[in-house]
Order: structure tokens, then sequence, then C-alpha cells
């Protein structure tokens, strides 16, 4: 880990120094900048079994965002800073009073680039976390919608049956919050992370996250990508993952991998799993599994229409005898020339323990994301 360690960061200052000695005049280097982002909001109605809330948020899928950047290129090297903001735009996404608005920094790092590869450094993803389980999906409707209670347009409580519930009874008092999806990823936090070019569809990262919380130490994590087209067969893949160990107390390692196709008439299709390794003596084996289908297609000349079914299981994901299925079904209509994606769907979720019997979720929704 060690050699590791100095390894990247001895990379890192080879890539500040050659910012001082790279040969161009200031003929010789392009400068641009750039202001981008887009304002996802989304409503629906999802009914716990006793209660159906509505709901209206900012997408936590896409979330809604606010993204700058400059660069300075030459033929030589390309520097480059990013900053990306969140906005929060205030919601009710438990069915609750609204939440506040807020705008919070998501990304701040600065690049060096040349035919070598990218060296970034700052606030980031970490290289284990630039997939994740999603990934390798190809499907026009994988980045809006729902496939789990969190990271989706609805959120809502568990409905907890109570003392009664052999007879069928339940506890009208007992509205959970628990959320069976635990999430698999690496996250992200202050980086040094170096990506690789492009070498006939493979590409590899690999980083250093440093600051972290829990085990106060660092993270280290990289990603193995593929990506191809077959005479019109398009393929995604990957395998990502990182060593936990010295930033949490609870994790040892975290990895996932996916494979994504999509043929030329549209239909597609993805299949992913993510699995956590937890310290100690612990029997919880954390893992998840996840598959898509969906379709692609030109229906409108407004813009493509795409839809698909996600499917999750996620096992011991929370406590050691939890079990976590979500089934969505996810459309999305693009509007090229506006900039602006209307996204719908409807998705069903259960969870149970062994110790405690959840009512199911069913969830539906509607939004519109515009981009600028």
């Amino acid at each position: 880990m060690t050699n590791f360690r100095i390894m990247l960061l001895s990379t890192a200052a080879i890539g500040l120094t050659a910012v001082a000695v790279t040969p161009a005049s200031a003929g010789e280097v392009e400068k641009s900048m750039s202001m981008s982002g887009h304002v996802a909001r989304s409503v629906g109605i999802v009914d716990n079994g006793d209660t159906a809330m509505f709901i209206s948020d900012d997408s936590t899928r896409s979330q809604s965002r606010f993204k700058i950047g400059a660069s300075a290129a030459s033929e030589e090297l390309t520097v480059g800073a990013n900053v990306d903001l969140r906005l929060d735009g205030g919601g009710n996404n438990t069915g609750a009073a609204p939440t506040a608005e807020s705008i919070t920094l998501n990304y701040s790092n600065v690049t060096l680039s040349n035919n070598m590869g990218t060296l970034r450094i700052g606030v980031s993803d970490g290289a284990g976390d630039e997939y994740g389980v999603h990934g390798s999906s190809l499907s026009g409707a994988n980045g809006l919608g729902m496939s789990s209670s969190s990271g989706a347009e609805a959120k809502g409580g568990f409905i907890v049956k109570g003392s009664g519930a052999a007879g069928g009874a339940e506890d009208p008092t007992a509205l959970a919050t628990t959320d069976g999806n635990a999430g698999f990823s690496t996250g992200w936090g202050n980086v040094v992370r170096y990506e690789s070019p492009d070498f006939n569809g493979f590409s590899a990262m690999v980083s250093l996250t440093g600051g972290a919380t829990g085990g106060g130490g660092e993270l280290v994590s990289g990603n193995i990508g593929y990506s191809a087209d077959y005479d019109g067969v398009a393929v995604a893949a990957h395998l990502s993952g990182g060593n936990s160990s010295g930033s949490s107390a609870t994790q040892d390692n975290i990895w996932d991998a996916g494979l994504g196709i999509e043929l030329a008439n549209g239909l597609n299709f993805m299949g992913a799993y993510a699995e956590k390794n937890l310290t100690g003596t612990t029997t919880q084996d954390p893992e998840m599994w996840m598959a898509q289908v969906g379709y692609d297609a030109s229906v409108f000349d407004a813009g493509g229409t795409a839809v698909n079914i996600t499917y999750v299981n996620q096992s011991d994901a929370v406590v050691d005898t939890s079990d976590y299925t979500a089934v969505g079904i996810n459309l999305t209509q693009s509007l090229s020339d506006y900039g602006t994606d209307i996204y719908a769907g409807i998705s069903q979720q259960t969870y149970d323990t062994s110790t405690a019997n959840y009512e199911d979720i069913t969830a539906g929704w509607v939004g519109v994301k515009v981009s600028f």
C-alpha cells in the first residue's frame, strides 16, 4: 500500500512538473471556457401499504447540476479546471414538509492531459466509482427513472408489521424509515487519479482518495473498462473495485462488474454484480445482482424514445438476513431541439428480514430534465 501511495504521488509530481517545462508559447495555447448543466424535477405517488404519499423533488438519479469548465490546450498538453455544483431545489421526497434549498460542491478538480493519459487532482469520483453497477448499461432510459427506493425518484419508507404480524395485523404507528437499498459504491472525495488513453477499446483508471472518514486513512480503487462496436452491435463492460480497509472501520473492500450489449435494432441488455467484504467476524456478506432489458427507438422526429425494465436484488445488504428486491419500468422521451427529456415509470419494491416483515412499496412518477 505504501509503495502504491508513493508511486501515485510521484506521478502527480511529474505531471505538475510537466506543466512548467512543456515548451509552448502563449500564441500556441488555445484557451476556452464553458458552462452547462441541467435541472431535473419529478413528481409521483408512493403507496407503502397504509398511506399513499405525493412526492415532488429533484431527480435523485441525475440530480440538478451546474457545471463550469475551462481549459488551455497546446499540441503537447491540455490543462483543465472543472467545477460541478449540485442544486437541490427543495422537495417533499418522503411525503413530509419540503426540504430546504441548497447548493453544494459536487466536484472541483484540475486535470493534466497528453497522449499518455490524464492526471486528475481534486474532488471527484474514485476510480472504483467511475462506473458503478449502472455503468455498463447502454439503455437510453438508464440515466433517469428508478430502480430502487434510494437511487430513484420515489423515496418512501417501508411499513413494518407489529406484534400481530402472524395474524396480518399492522402497527399504524410504525412508519419505518428503513431503506433496503444499501448502495454499492466506493464513493468520491479528494482524489489523485490517473486515467489511461484508449487502447483498442480498453481503458484503465487508478486512484488514491485521501481524507476519508471512518478509518481515517485512504481508499485505493481502480477500474478497467471496455467499449466497442461490432458491425452495429455495441458492447460495454467494466470491472472496478476498491480497498477501503484504510478508510472504513467496517468495510475491507468492494467491487463490481457489468456487461451491456445493444443490438443494431435498438434492443439492449445489461447484467451487473456487486459485493462488499466487511471487517471483523460478522457473517454478513452484502451482494447485489442487477439485470436490465430495454429498447431504444426513433418513434418521433422530436427525439429518441427509450424504455427498459430493471431488476435489482440485494441480500444481506443492511443486516445479515435482509433481502431487498426492486423491479422498475423506465420510459424516456427526448426532445432534442429543446434539450429536454421527459421520463416516467413505475416500480415495485419489497424488503424483509428474519425478524421483521415489511409492506411492499409501489411507486409511480413523471419528470422533466432540461439541459442547458
